[in-house]
């Protein structure tokens, strides 16, 4: 299943995670200017369908909001069929070049046995889920 962000979805992303992040004093140096949070998937694509052992790359889109993000990790939390993405966004910088950036990766999903697995990506506004079916 794929979401796609439209441009009013894409300003409402980076207005709230804009507010999320620490506003700096111009006096402030620059280690009180520097966070990390979880970033809003924009777009999940792959297979949906794999063998039991069998790496399924599954492809994600992270919006990155402004010329301070970058990109650092994605954290995997699993219960029983269902599988918690969430990419991890890290700013830093006290003035950063308002330009929006995405971020593209792969995620390997590997099954230990047969089922209906449903991966859920954090979105601004809902939850993006994925289905992929394990044989």
């Amino acid at each position: 299943m794929k979401a796609i962000f439209t441009s009013s979805s894409r300003l409402f992303a980076a207005v709230f995670l804009g507010l999320s992040i620490t506003s700096c004093l111009s006096d402030a140096d620059d280690s009180s200017c520097s966070q990390e949070v979880v970033g809003s998937v924009a777009v999940v694509g792959g297979a949906k369908t794999g063998k039991v052992g069998t790496p399924v790359a599954v492809t994600y889109t992270v919006s990155i909001i402004n010329g301070c993000g970058q990109f650092k990790e994605l954290r995997e939390q699993r219960e029983a069929n269902k599988v918690y993405l969430a990419p991890t966004v890290r700013y830093e910088g006290c003035t950063c070049p308002q330009v929006a950036a995405d971020y593209q990766g792969t995620y390997q999903f590997v099954a230990t046995q047969p089922g209906q697995y449903i991966l859920n990506f954090p979105n601004v506004t809902k939850t993006i889920t994925d289905t992929i079916t394990i044989q």
